[in-house]
């Protein structure tokens, strides 16, 4: 059994894709999701991560995977709703724009991740499991250990005026989304013969 975690380490690697304006941006303190406070019906609020050189072997069996998300501001909103996934990609790109964000190709395996209770600055709020997800990634035929990984939250229909707020690269390196993934290298296979 074997850990990887780690956290985005450049500006440009999270950022957020906003519904109703198509807006887009990978800079500002703070990570948003749920639907803005007072912006409107619509103003839905999706989240990328890249993490970069995530050095599990291609093949590996994902035992448990999941992020954390430490709180930049209280809020006492109403339910979130969105669903947590990974791009399947061999080698992460993060995207430069809303149109590059929606064409990001998403794992067929997602979770469901309900924020229902309020969040408190600087509290650690982890996800569900989404291993499957992980899972996809590691066993393309391209993936390799080293290479690039990228977690896509969307939003998934949440309340009215419902938001939290996280820390994003730019707000904190040290509190930023933290990806972390359990898993078993695959086995050699190999086996030795003499003659």
């Amino acid at each position: 059994m074997a850990v990887f975690s780690a956290r985005v380490t450049a500006g440009a690697d999270d950022g957020y894709a906003r519904d109703d304006t198509s807006a887009f941006d990978s800079a500002g303190a703070n990570g948003f999701l749920g639907e803005l406070a007072g912006a409107g019906p619509g103003a839905t609020m999706n989240w990328f991560a890249r993490i970069l050189v995530v050095t599990i072997p291609q093949g590996s069996t994902i035992n448990t995977a999941n992020i954390v998300l430490t709180a930049s501001d209280n809020k006492t909103a109403d339910t979130i709703h969105v669903k947590l996934m990974m791009e399947d990609a061999d080698d992460a790109v993060a995207p430069t724009s809303y149109a590059e964000f929606g064409a990001l190709v998403r794992t067929t395996a997602k979770v469901d991740w309900d924020f229902t209770t309020n969040w408190a600055t600087d509290s650690e709020y982890t996800s569900p499991d989404f291993k499957a997800a992980v899972q996809e990634v590691v066993s393309r035929g391209g993936w390799a250990s080293g290479a690039d990984m990228q977690v896509i939250i969307d939003d998934d229909g949440s309340d009215a005026d419902a938001e939290r707020w996280f820390y994003s690269f730019d707000g904190s390196a040290a509190k930023c989304l933290q990806l972390n993934i359990d898993y078993d290298p695959p086995e050699s296979g190999g086996m030795a013969f003499y003659f």
